[in-house]
């Protein structure tokens, strides 16, 4: 006497292997996603230390062309690079003239596989009697 009232052993199989295939795609996703979280998580740090970095220039860090080099306390190295504009390349030096610097900042994560962040900016230097 045979019943058809239930599923056949290869046909709950067939399901399982399905719903499985379905569930690691749906885990690859979630683990995808959390990836990118990550890496955008530490590129938006990366960027809100090179601000803090480029707003210290000029305070505490020299106005004046040339680079330097740091390190934060989680391991993320920034570098400050100052140089004559384009359009100030050849000007003549005359003291009491404004100029206008190019300031950028790098920073390199100290996570590996992240990204490093650039920020520019435009610093003027000129005669205290003009500010």
């Amino acid at each position: 006497m045979w019943r058809d009232d239930g599923f056949t052993l290869l046909e709950s199989l067939i399901a399982i292997a399905i719903i499985g295939a379905i569930t690691t795609t749906g885990l690859m996703v979630m683990a995808s996603a959390r990836a990118r979280e990550a890496e955008a998580l530490g590129r938006f740090r990366a960027s809100l230390a090179a601000e803090a970095i480029l707003n210290r220039v000029g305070l505490d860090l020299p106005l004046t062309p040339g680079r330097r080099k740091g390190q934060l306390p989680d391991g993320t190295t920034w570098e400050i690079e100052i140089r004559p504009h384009a359009f100030e390349t050849g000007a003549a030096r005359e003291p009491d003239r404004i100029r206008i610097l190019d300031v950028v900042v790098r920073i390199t994560p100290g996570t590996d596989g992240a990204r490093p962040v650039e920020l520019t900016s435009l610093k003027r230097i000129g005669s205290r009697h003009d500010w």
